[in-house]
């Protein structure tokens, strides 16, 4: 995660494929670094998660509150998950349908042009990118090569809400974002144990989610 402001930095996230990189004990089923998705890139993904994100209010945001879940704003295909929002440790219960991908978000940035700033030009990541680590595990399995899953969308339209999580006044504007995006498929019916964690600036920053998730049939 990072700092409330037009420069925000979010960890979460954060999520058929083509590839995928499960363990040979047929652990998880991670998919490789920029493999499309039902379709859908891991770009898309991430301003898919962001843009949800600056929809909704901060009082019913899950980067405020990961007992916010998804927030509804899942799709058929792809679970949205909660992260982290704020220094710590934090929990969360959830669930999913077993028909879909699950999109986890440890890390990344989003930057959001407020009041003709600029916010959202490709200098935000310059100078606001700090990221020093992050990872997720899926029942004790530790995926951290985080470099690798690091995604940039291209500028995109938004409108910010009332009371957005940017605590800017609401508009209609552009923001792009740098997502560290895992996608896990193939998870099984039953409760599993994941962990988003982030850090940015070497522990100036730096969160964890413990996610209990029920997958549904």
């Amino acid at each position: 995660m990072g700092k409330f402001s037009s420069m925000l930095g979010v960890s979460v996230l954060a999520t058929a494929s083509l590839a995928g990189c499960g363990s040979a004990s047929g652990g998880p089923n991670v998919v490789e670094p920029g493999a499309d998705v039902n379709g859908t890139t891991q770009v898309e993904l991430a301003e898919l998660l962001t843009r949800g994100w600056v929809s909704v209010a901060a009082e019913s945001n899950s980067i405020i509150d990961p007992a916010n879940c998804d927030m509804g704003l899942s799709t058929d295909d792809f679970y949205l998950a909660p992260s982290w929002g704020a220094p710590g440790t934090s929990a969360a219960s959830c669930s999913m349908d077993v028909d879909q991908a699950l999109v986890l978000s440890p890390a990344g940035l989003m930057c959001v042009a407020t009041q003709g700033d600029g916010g959202a030009s490709p200098e935000c990541f310059e100078e606001n990118w700090d990221l020093t680590s992050a990872s997720v595990s899926v029942d004790g399995e530790v995926f951290d090569d985080w470099e690798a899953h690091a995604v940039d969308t291209d500028v995109f339209p938004v409108s910010l809400v009332d009371g957005n999580i940017f605590e800017v006044p609401a508009e209609d504007t552009e923001m792009r974002a740098r997502q560290v995006i895992f996608v896990v498929e193939d998870l099984a019916e039953g409760e599993h144990d994941i962990v988003l964690v982030g850090d940015f600036a070497d522990g100036e920053f730096a969160g964890q989610l413990d996610l209990t998730l029920t997958v549904e049939g």
